[in-house]
């Protein structure tokens, strides 16, 4: 999916939430990789079984 195609209004706000993560240092992208650690673990899938 190129960004041409996504909802302006969602592009919007991910605008604001690399803004919000900007001022405290952080980094949005690094902060959702982040997030979906504890689903992986959650749902019960484990490192050794995803091949990058």
């Amino acid at each position: 999916m190129d960004k041409s195609s996504l909802d302006p209004a969602l592009s919007e706000q991910v605008k604001k939430l690399q803004q919000k993560y900007a001022v405290m240092g952080q980094d949005l992208s690094s902060y959702l990789d982040g997030l979906c650690i504890p689903t992986i673990l959650r749902i019960g899938i484990t490192f050794t079984s995803i091949h990058f």
